[in-house]
Order: structure tokens, then C-alpha cells, then sequence
């Protein structure tokens, strides 16, 4: 039994391994933490801390400034998503070619 829960973390760990670290430089962080972390991190910039501080860019498009905010807001969005999602098909890939 304790080679069967030594595959499982065996397993865990190495798929965790897959997806932090990069393919190119395994001593850095993969393209797909750093673009879904980054998502992350504005999403939570634009729904809790702006409208904590009395902005509420998603709300009130009234105003100039409040489209402005939106149009970051959804820019920074689909950056980021767009590099996560580039990272996770790249490591797929190398994956795939036997490269990672």
C-alpha cells in the first residue's frame, strides 16, 4: 500500500511540476502561471479594490474615465488570458514532441 501513495505523490508532484515551471528554463515559472496569475490579479484589482476605493469601473460608464477604465480592464484581460492560454498549448506540445 505505501507504493501506491508513493505513486499518487509521485504523480501530483510531477504533474505540478508541468504546469509551474517553465519548459525552456525549468528555474523559472511557465508562461501559463504568469498569464492566468496575471489574470487573476486584475480581476481582482477591478472587483474588489477599485470599487473599495470608490471607483467602480464595471458600473458607471457615464463617464469618460469609467470607459477608459474598461477598456484597460478588458485589454489587460484578454492579454493575459491569451498568454496563459499560448503557454499551456506550447507546453502541450513540447510535451507532446518529447521536449519537456
Amino acid at each position: 500500500m505505501k507504493s501506491f501513495w508513493s505513486s499518487i505523490k509521485s504523480g501530483i508532484s510531477s504533474a505540478w511540476n508541468w504546469v509551474v515551471f517553465s519548459s525552456a528554463d525549468p528555474a523559472k515559472l511557465s508562461l501559463t502561471v504568469k498569464g492566468y496569475g496575471s489574470l487573476a490579479i486584475v480581476n481582482i484589482i477591478f472587483s474588489t479594490v477599485l470599487p473599495a476605493l470608490g471607483f467602480h469601473p464595471a458600473f458607471d460608464l457615464n463617464t469618460f474615465a469609467d470607459g477608459v477604465s474598461s477598456v484597460v480592464f478588458y485589454g489587460a484581460s484578454a492579454i493575459t488570458f491569451i498568454a496563459g492560454t499560448i503557454g499551456a498549448f506550447r507546453k502541450l506540445i513540447l510535451t507532446a514532441k518529447g521536449q519537456n
